[in-house]
C-alpha cells in the first residue's frame, strides 16, 4: 500500500487484513450475514461494494491496464480503504487520472463550478467534472485502457452523481474504451419508485433521461438502463454487490456512512430529499448546514404549529408533520443567516408507505396556499428539478394533490416495466 498523506479515510471497526485474510469464499459467505466474525473479534458489513468484490475476486480485469478512475471520497471498501490506494497497491495495475464529480474529490465543496487539480496525496491529475467540462474530453481519456466507476448515488434523478456517469459513458464509448462500473447501494432502497418521469424536454445536469425522481436503482443498475434503454453506447461492465436486497435502506447494508455531499450527513436525509429537494428552488429553508438538511422546510415567516397541523390533517401516508425552530448559522444555502425560521420537520411513520415526493409537495402546495405574498420561486430551477416546464403550475393548480399523485403512480408503473431487464438485485 502506498496510502496518502491526506487521504480522508473512514476510520471504522473493521481491517482490510481480517477481510482479505477470510478469503473470496469466506469474506463472501460470511458478508451475506450480519455482525459474524472473522477469527476473533472482527465483523463484518451485511453488505459488499463493488470495491470490495473486485478485490476480492476480480483483480486480474485490471491487470495491465491504465485506468481513469471516476470517484470521490465515498469510494471505500467495507473496511475503509479508498478505492485510489486499493488499485495502488495491485500488482501491473497502473493508476493513471482521477476524475471528479460535483462536491469534488474529497466531497468537500458545498457548491460551484470546481477547478481541475492534482491530488496531493498521489500526484495523479484530477480532472473536475463539475467546472469547464461536465464530460471528459478526448484529451482527457487519451492513454487508458479502462475507465473504473465508483460513484456513491443516492437515488433521486437530480442528484448529478448520475448525469456523470451517463456523460463519463458517452466520452468512453465515443474514444472506444470500456468502462467498469462498482456497485455501491441505493440508500433508500431499490423497491419503490416516487414521482413524475422527467420530459425530455427539459433533459439537464439535474437529468438526462425519463426515469422517476425516485428511482430505484443502484448506480450500477442505472448504468445498464441508460445503456440498454436509452441507447448510450458504450462497452460496459458492472460488479455488483454482494449481499445487498432491493428491499434494504443504508441501515440494512451494515455499512458506515460517508456523506456523499455535505448537506446529506445523515442517511435518514436521503430518504426525504427527493421531496424536500424541490425546495432549493424557493426562497424556503431545508435546514442548510444548521438543522437536519433536507428533512425540513421553514422560513421566518411561516407559522410552524399553523403548517404542521394543517399537514396532519391532511392524512398523508407513512409521515407526520413535527413543529419546529431553528435559527441559520452560516448556512450552506445562503438563506435566512441568523434569522429564527419555523416550519415543520418530517417524521417517518410508516417507511414503506411514506411517498417523499407527495409528503414535500403537500407542504409545497400549503405553504403556497397560506403564503402566497411571501413565497417566491426560482422557476428555472423548479422546471430542472420537475423535469417539466409545467410541473411547477400543475402542482400548484391541480384540484388535488391525490389525484395528480395517481398519475405519477400510473408514471412508476411504466417505468418499472421499463427498468425490469436491467435490474441485478432481488427484493
Amino acid at each position: 500500500m502506498r496510502p496518502g498523506k491526506d487521504r480522508s479515510i473512514l476510520t471504522s471497526q473493521y481491517s482490510r487484513r481480517s477481510i482479505l485474510a477470510a478469503g473470496v469464499g469466506g469474506a463472501l459467505a460470511l458478508a451475506s450475514r450480519p455482525h459474524m466474525a472473522f477469527g476473533t473479534d472482527v465483523a463484518v458489513p451485511v453488505v459488499l461494494p463493488g470495491l470490495d468484490v473486485l478485490a476480492l475476486q476480480h483483480r486480474e480485469r485490471l491487470t495491465g491496464k491504465r485506468i481513469g478512475l471516476v470517484c470521490n471520497h465515498t469510494a471505500t471498501t467495507a473496511t475503509g480503504v479508498h478505492a485510489i490506494d486499493l488499485l495502488r497497491s495491485f500488482p501491473e495495475t497502473t493508476l493513471v487520472s482521477l476524475f471528479a464529480p460535483e462536491h469534488g474529490l474529497k466531497g468537500r465543496v458545498i457548491a460551484g463550478n470546481i477547478a481541475d487539480s492534482v491530488d496531493e496525496a498521489t500526484g495523479l491529475p484530477v480532472w473536475s467534472l463539475h467546472g469547464t467540462h461536465r464530460k471528459p474530453t478526448p484529451a482527457m481519456l487519451k492513454g487508458l485502457d479502462l475507465v473504473l466507476i465508483d460513484l456513491q448515488d443516492v437515488g433521486a434523478r437530480f442528484y448529478t452523481y448520475s448525469s456523470t456517469l451517463a456523460l463519463v459513458m458517452q466520452a468512453a464509448g465515443a474514444q472506444g474504451l470500456p468502462v467498469l462500473v462498482l456497485d455501491r447501494p441505493n440508500p433508500i432502497g431499490g423497491d419503490a419508485l416516487h414521482g413524475p418521469l422527467l420530459d425530455p424536454a427539459s433533459a439537464s445536469f439535474l437529468g438526462y433521461y425519463p426515469v422517476p425522481v425516485r428511482h430505484g436503482l443502484t448506480v450500477g443498475e442505472f448504468a445498464r438502463l441508460v445503456q440498454g434503454a436509452y441507447g448510450v453506447a458504450c462497452e460496459l461492465d458492472v460488479i455488483p454487490m454482494h449481499g445487498w436486497r432491493r428491499g434494504f435502506y443504508w441501515a440494512e447494508t451494515g455499512l458506515p456512512w460517508q456523506p456523499p455531499s455535505p448537506s446529506l450527513w445523515r442517511p435518514e436525509a436521503t430518504i426525504t430529499y427527493p421531496g424536500i429537494c424541490f425546495f432549493e428552488g424557493t426562497n424556503c429553508s431545508v435546514g442548510g448546514s444548521t438543522f437536519y438538511p433536507y428533512e425540513v422546510v421553514a422560513a421566518p415567516w411561516i407559522d410552524g404549529a399553523g403548517l404542521a397541523a394543517t399537514l396532519n390533517g391532511q392524512g398523508w401516508a407513512g409521515v407526520r408533520y413535527e413543529a419546529i425552530s431553528y435559527t441559520p448559522e452560516k448556512p450552506n444555502d445562503g438563506k435566512y443567516q441568523g434569522e429564527v425560521c419555523q416550519g415543520v420537520w418530517l417524521q417517518l411513520t410508516d417507511r414503506q408507505r411514506f411517498d417523499p415526493v407527495v409528503a414535500a409537495c403537500a407542504v409545497l402546495r400549503q405553504v403556497h396556499r397560506d403564503y402566497s405574498d411571501k413565497l417566491t420561486f426560482r422557476k428555472p430551477h423548479m422546471r430542472l428539478l420537475g423535469g417539466s416546464d409545467t410541473f411547477l403550475e400543475t402542482l400548484l393548480n391541480a384540484p388535488g394533490l391525490r389525484g395528480l399523485a395517481a398519475i405519477w403512480e400510473a408514471e412508476c408503473a411504466a417505468f418499472d416495466q421499463l427498468r425490469s431487464p436491467y435490474l441485478l438485485y432481488s427484493t
